[in-house]
């Protein structure tokens, strides 16, 4: 039986979360009197929700798991045992972190990123570039040990745009075939020059060189010598071609690097042929990118702006997995500002774990576990070592 009780409780891990609170707080007193002693109601706030959470939540530090305090594994969920021995050393990823719902039907694996996005300067990109190489890595490193099959993608959002990846992934792929056929790709003619030295260097002593002699050149004495000949000439031909077709090779690898460089997902798809699928509603898409234009141009509430850019396109997401998902896990990889979870459904140390006190968007996962009785969800976070 694995429980995860009052003895589990981590106090180096306690401790710390406090002081994250404390420590954080004090800074913002210092910012003047009237600030200060808003900042001191809310420290107050923060510690008693901290108390709460102490109270109601623990964390095993050697499997990065936050339950519910005397959480019974053993006769638990599919979903949650997955998520117990779910990995948490991974290339490219600075941590993992783990939150239990009793019961749940489904895991949601949210790897964070950070996307391109308008007038992005250079270093934001170069961001954007390192992150998404994390990402890759990550990814990579599920489907060898995870088995890996599908990804829910942000910014996908109908059976066209999915279809469009695949159809994307299938043609790079039918692309190298064809550069195969017909002998344009530098790798197959290496292949094919090693191949044809080492028939000319057997000559007679090759079945396959006496075989074709046979074929091409019936009853001719001089029929060896011949296909000698021919083979030279052909060896000599593929060397030519050698140099122009590792050049054409490079520029297809450097045409589909700068593709790949921002869109990890495509890359996975075309080299591992995992199947991506819409993590959103083409509606609340088009919704959340005019709320961006405007809070741009005019400004917006905070409120209206979380609604309408991360709080209804997340629970999109936890209706889409619900409907369509049979295995308990589903992997998404979505903006890493996006939280499902929250200080209801997994404690305080969700919040602190994000390096956040103050949270205004909604808790998704909460709000749905108590509308989806059998469809309940848990969470993983997994942060790519270049996001900060």
């Amino acid at each position: 039986m694995i429980i995860i009780g009052k003895n589990k409780l981590n106090k180096r891990y306690e401790e710390n979360m406090f002081n994250k609170i404390k420590g954080k707080l004090t800074k913002r007193i210092l910012y003047g009197s009237i600030v200060g002693g808003l900042i001191g109601l809310i420290g107050i706030a923060g510690v008693s929700k901290y108390n709460k959470w102490r109270n109601e939540y623990v964390y095993n530090e050697s499997t990065h798991v936050v339950a519910p305090r005397n959480f019974d594994l053993l006769y638990d969920s599919e979903a949650n045992k997955e998520l117990f021995n779910f990995p948490v050393n991974i290339p490219g990823a600075s941590k993992v972190e783990k939150y239990i719902t009793p019961n749940a039907k489904y895991c949601l694996v949210h790897v964070r990123q950070i996307h391109t996005g308008e007038n992005l300067s250079d270093a934001s990109l170069k961001k954007v570039e390192n992150v998404q190489d994390d990402i890759y890595k990550i990814l990579i490193y599920l489907c060898d040990n995870n088995k890996l099959k599908d990804v829910y993608c942000e910014a996908v959002s109908s059976l066209k745009d999915e279809e469009l990846f695949s159809l994307r992934a299938k043609y790079f792929k039918l692309e190298d075939k064809i550069d195969n056929m017909h002998g344009n790709n530098g790798d197959w003619i290496k292949e094919r020059i090693s191949e044809l030295e080492n028939i000319l260097k057997r000559g007679k002593d090759d079945i396959g060189f006496c075989i074709r002699v046979t074929r091409e050149y019936p009853n001719d004495k001089n029929g060896d010598e011949k296909y000698m000949t021919k083979l030279k000439k052909e060896l000599e031909e593929y060397k030519r071609k050698l140099p122009e077709a590792i050049k054409f090779d490079q520029e297809i690898r450097n045409s589909r690097q700068e593709l790949f460089k921002y869109h990890t997902i495509e890359r996975i798809s075309y080299e591992r042929g995992i199947r991506i699928i819409s993590a959103e509603k083409t509606e609340l898409n088009i919704e959340a990118i005019e709320s961006f234009k405007k809070a741009n141009k005019d400004g917006m509430r905070i409120t209206e702006f979380n609604k309408k850019v991360l709080d209804n396109r997340e629970d999109a997401l936890l209706e889409i997995v619900a409907s369509i998902k049979e295995k308990p896990m589903a992997f998404v990889v979505y903006g890493g500002a996006h939280e499902w979870g929250g200080s209801k459904s997994f404690g305080e140390s969700y919040f602190l774990a994000r390096n956040e006190i103050i949270n205004f968007t909604k808790d998704n996962i909460y709000a749905w576990n108590n509308t989806h009785k059998d469809k309940k969800f848990s969470l993983i976070e997994i942060t790519p070592k270049s996001y900060k």
